[in-house]
């Protein structure tokens, strides 16, 4: 049996809105991003990202649409092979724009 090392995604909702349709992503991802579709208000969801192949660290983006028109932003800039340890995100907002920051509590 393979075992492909994957890391462990916790993304928590702290925008006091429901949030539809996130995607994170990062090289090699493009094309296939990961979608979230859906996060209550207060709420959280789970996800795995497998990272065998990444050799060196790789940014994490985050990325949604707003109006048609898409906001991109850097969630994390250290994903690699090495570190399988939880990934908690808050996500929040600030000026009507999504920010993340890193939770140390899974």
């Amino acid at each position: 049996m393979n075992f492909l090392p994957s890391k462990e995604i916790i993304v928590k909702n702290a925008t006091g809105k429901d949030l539809k349709d996130i995607y994170l992503t990062y090289e090699g991802l493009e094309k296939h991003p990961l979608k979230i579709p859906y996060i209550a208000k207060g709420g959280f969801q789970k996800r795995a990202l497998i990272v065998n192949h990444l050799t060196t660290p790789t940014e994490l983006k985050l990325f949604y649409y707003k109006n048609n028109y898409k906001e991109e932003l850097l969630a994390y800039d250290n994903l690699n092979n090495h570190d399988l340890k939880t990934l908690v995100f808050i996500i929040s907002r600030e000026d009507d724009k999504l920010v993340t920051r890193i939770s140390s509590n899974a």
